[in-house]
């Protein structure tokens, strides 16, 4: 499974050490190069910067500032990348996921005290979109997601429904590099509507851990953020060397 917590709860079931420990998170290491250049604060997160780090880091062609590194209790340190909300590009967004990436991908919601991780059977028979639910079908089951405007209840209710809230994320390790790479969306009122988890170079296709990281496996992370970001492959998510657990 690519998602952290499960392959943790399988493979090590007695822990030494809490995830997300601010005591096990670096003064130095390879994310002496990330920025924290804002803080952000919202009702489950702890604006962190644990590291003193600096306010760039280097590509290989540009200077660019990246996304605060915060705490999230139970997930660990976290950098996010804000996505726009509005439908058309939440549309686009599930359809290259899932009609694009369904044979690399597991997904579900990962709230403190579980943690789903489905991977489809199969291509999705449908994508499709209406009144405001995007449904994706895989044929024996499915599933929907409000991204748009619902005819359906009153206003403020509907308002509520849909997402509010869509961000591409990475969990930083215990010596600062990326560990597992996601998308995750969040209604507007502040429910996790889903978690991708996208395929990780630390694990191999079925979830076992690598004996050495496969950097290929970040083929969707980089496409994504190149497609919605407009921004280059980062050097600091190949300068790991895993385990994926622990944060």
């Amino acid at each position: 499974m690519p998602g952290d917590v499960g392959h943790c709860l399988a493979t090590h079931p007695i822990r030494t050490w809490l995830p997300g420990d601010l005591g096990a998170f670096p003064e130095s290491g390879p994310t002496a190069g990330l920025v924290v250049a804002w803080l952000r604060v919202t009702a489950d997160r702890t604006t962190e910067n644990p590291m003193n780090l600096d306010t760039t880091t280097m590509t290989p062609s540009t200077t660019t500032l990246q996304p605060p590194v915060v705490y999230e209790p139970g997930l660990g340190h976290v950098q996010c990348w804000s996505l726009p909300t509005d439908e058309d590009t939440l549309w686009m967004l599930l359809k290259d996921v899932f009609q694009g990436y369904w044979q690399d991908i597991h997904f579900g919601t990962m709230v403190p005290g579980a943690v789903w991780e489905v991977r489809a059977p199969n291509a999705p028979l449908r994508v499709g979109l209406l009144d405001g639910y995007a449904t994706i079908d895989f044929g024996a089951w499915h599933f929907h997601l409000c991204i748009g405007h619902f005819a359906g209840a009153p206003a403020e209710e509907a308002a509520q429904r849909r997402t509010g809230r869509a961000e591409f994320y990475r969990v930083l390790g215990r010596e600062g590099a990326p560990r597992s790479w996601g998308l995750r969306m969040f209604t507007v009122a502040g429910a996790q509507q889903i978690t991708v988890f996208l395929p990780n170079p630390f694990l191999d296709g079925e979830g076992r851990l690598a004996v050495t990281p496969d950097w290929s496996r970040l083929a969707a992370w980089d496409w994504l953020r190149g497609q919605y970001l407009q921004l280059p492959p980062d050097p600091l998510d190949r300068a790991g060397a895993g385990p994926v657990c622990g944060g």
